[in-house]
């Protein structure tokens, strides 16, 4: 059995053959393959632009921490608007 080396000019070429690959993998993996995209609709654009009644906003915080929107009358109420708009 005879074993044949490999020559310089082989052995270059297989070197640039693996560096190469190596580099465009490298490459690759540096592009981002998806990016993200966020759309806000007309009507989120219209209700960004509206007033804020803070007075409002206030009342309706203390309700929730007070409870107001756990009672029973609070939730029959939802409930039943609920029903006859599915109804």
């Amino acid at each position: 059995m005879e074993i044949k080396g490999i020559n310089n000019n082989q052995a270059a070429q297989y070197y640039k053959a693996v560096n190469s690959n190596a580099k465009k993998e490298t490459n690759e993996m540096s592009k981002p393959k998806v990016s993200d995209k966020l759309d806000i609709s007309d009507d989120a654009k219209k209700l960004s632009g509206e007033k804020v009644d803070k007075a409002k906003i206030n009342k309706i915080k203390k309700r929730v921490e007070m409870g107001f929107y756990n009672s029973n009358a609070v939730l029959t109420t939802v409930a039943e608007r609920i029903l006859k708009e599915i109804g």
